[in-house]
C-alpha cells in the first residue's frame, strides 16, 4: 500500500489489487491500534478463525500513521482491482471480488471501532471522542464497474517492476564495483578492512561506519527472513497455530545463536567455508529451479488457480505434488556422480580431472522426466483436471 501511495503522489497511474483483508484504524480515539488490539485481547488468540488464516492487515505507519482507507484513495485516481486470478503473456484477469474485499474490510474497521467504544465505557476511560474516524466514502466506479482484465504493458503498469529491478541491481552492482575498485588499489594480501581504508583515504572511517551499517541491516533482514520461513513451515502443517510475541522471539534467538555458532566455528577461512556450501546448495536448487521453470511455461503455461494455492489443503494442487518430488529426488540422485564439492568428489566427476557437471546433470534430467511425469495420465493429473473443470463451472 506505501509503494502504491508513493507512486500515486508522483503522479503515477496506479491499479492496486485488494485481496481479503482486516483494515484497523492507524489510531483511535488517541489510542494506537496495536494498544487497542493489546486490551482487546486480539494479540492472545490460540488461533485465527476459521476462513481467516491468510487474511493481511491493511495498516502503515507512512507519514506519521495513517489509516489505510481503499475508498478513499480511489477517490483520489487510484483504481481498486481484485485479487488475481492469473496471467496470460502481458494480460492479467481479476477475481470479480472487490466490493465483496472492501465490504468485509469495513466490516472488520467498523468492528474494532464498536469494540473499542465499548471498552472505554466499559472502564470508564476519558478519551476524545472520533465521530469523524466513521466516515466512508462511496463505493468508487472501479468497485461497481470492476476491471476483470487488464494488459499491463497497454496501460503502462511498469514503474514498480522496473524500480525493484534497479534497487535491486543498482544495491548489488554498486558494492560489488567498489569492492573491486578497492581489491585493485591496495597489495595482494592485504586484511579487507585494512584494503578500505587503504583504498578510501581520509574516507575510511566513514565507509567503514556505512559497511557496519549495512552488515547490521542486512543481518537483521536476514534473521527475519529465516525466522519468517521457519513459521511458514510450521504452520503448512499446523495452519491454526499463531505464533505470539513470545515464540517468535524464542525462534529469533535460537536462530541468532545458530548462526553465531556456525559462522564462528568457520571464521578461519569463512570465505571458503562460505563458497562450499554455495556449491553444496547447487546440487538441490538446480533440479528444484528446473522444476518451476518447466511446471510454469511448460506445463501450466502461466495458468495457476490462485484460491487453491491459499487453501490449507492446497485446493485442487493438493498438499504436494508427487510428480515434482520424484522428478526431485531423482534429479538429485543422477548428479551425484558429477559432483565436486569439499564433501565429495563423484567417480565421473574424478575421471574428468575435477570437473563439477552436477549442474548440467541436474538440468539435463530433470526437466525433461517432470514434463514426462506430469503429462502422462496419473490419479493426480486427474484430480487436477477435475478441479479446473469444477472451478470453471
Amino acid at each position: 500500500m506505501q509503494i502504491a501511495d508513493e507512486l500515486q503522489r508522483a503522479g503515477k497511474q496506479v491499479y492496486l489489487s485488494v485481496g481479503a483483508h482486516d483494515r484497523p484504524p492507524r489510531a483511535y480515539r488517541n489510542r494506537d491500534f496495536c494498544w487497542w488490539l493489546g486490551v482487546l485481547g486480539e494479540w492472545d488468540q490460540a488461533a485465527m478463525k476459521p476462513g481467516r488464516e491468510h487474511v493481511t492487515i491493511a495498516v502503515s505507519g507512512a507519514h506519521g500513521g495513517r489509516t489505510v482507507d481503499f475508498r478513499g484513495r480511489a477517490h483520489r485516481g487510484m483504481t481498486l482491482i481484485g485479487l488475481i486470478q492469473s496471467f496470460n503473456g502481458a494480460v492479467a484477469t481479476f477475481q470479480p471480488n472487490l466490493a465483496d474485499n472492501l465490504a468485509r474490510g469495513d466490516e472488520n474497521y467498523l468492528a474494532l471501532l464498536n469494540a473499542a467504544d465499548a471498552y472505554i465505557e466499559r472502564n470508564g476511560l476519558d478519551l476524545p471522542e472520533e465521530p469523524e474516524a466513521r466516515h466512508t466514502f462511496p463505493d468508487p466506479e472501479c468497485a461497481t464497474h470492476p476491471i476483470l482484465e487488464l494488459d499491463l504493458a497497454k496501460a503502462g503498469v511498469t514503474s514498480i517492476i522496473w524500480t525493484t529491478y534497479l534497487g535491486t541491481v543498482l544495491g548489488s552492482s554498486l558494492s560489488f564495483n567498489f569492492g573491486a575498485v578497492a581489491v585493485l588499489a591496495t597489495p595482494v594480501g592485504m586484511d579487507t578492512m585494512d584494503a578500505v581504508k587503504l583504498a578510501t583515504g581520509s574516507i575510511g572511517p566513514l565507509m567503514l561506519l556505512l559497511f557496519l551499517l549495512s552488515v547490521i541491516s542486512h543481518n537483521a533482514l536476514n534473521l527475519y527472513g529465516a525466522v519468517l520461513s521457519l513459521i511458514t513451515l510450521v504452520q503448512t502443517f499446523a495452519a491454526r497455530w499463531i505464533p505470539t510475541a513470545k515464540s517468535r522471539a524464542v525462534l529469533s534467538i535460537i536462530v541468532l545463536a545458530a548462526c553465531c555458532f556456525a559462522a564462528i566455528g568457520a571464521s578461519a577461512d569463512f570465505i571458503g567455508h562460505f563458497v562450499d556450501m554455495v556449491l553444496v546448495l547447487l546440487v538441490v536448487l538446480v533440479p528444484w529451479t528446473a522444476i518451476n521453470l518447466i511446471d510454469f511455461y511448460a506445463i501450466h503455461k502461466g495458468q495457476y488457480d490462485i484460491d487453491s494455492i491459499f487453501h490449507v489443503d492446497g485446493g485442487i494442487y493438493g498438499r504436494y505434488n508427487p510428480q515434482a518430488l520424484l522428478a526431485y529426488a531423482i534429479g538429485i540422485a543422477m548428479q551425484i556422480p558429477f559432483m565436486n564439492t569439499p564433501l565429495y568428489v563423484g567417480p565421473i566427476s574424478a575421471h574428468i580431472d575435477g570437473a563439477d557437471l552436477s549442474w548440467l546433470e541436474g538440468l539435463l534430467i530433470t526437466s525433461p522426466l517432470y514434463w514426462w511425469l506430469a503429462n502422462r495420465d496419473s490419479a493426480y493429473k486427474r484430480r487436477l483436471s477435475s478441479g479446473k473443470l469444477a472451478s470453471a463451472v
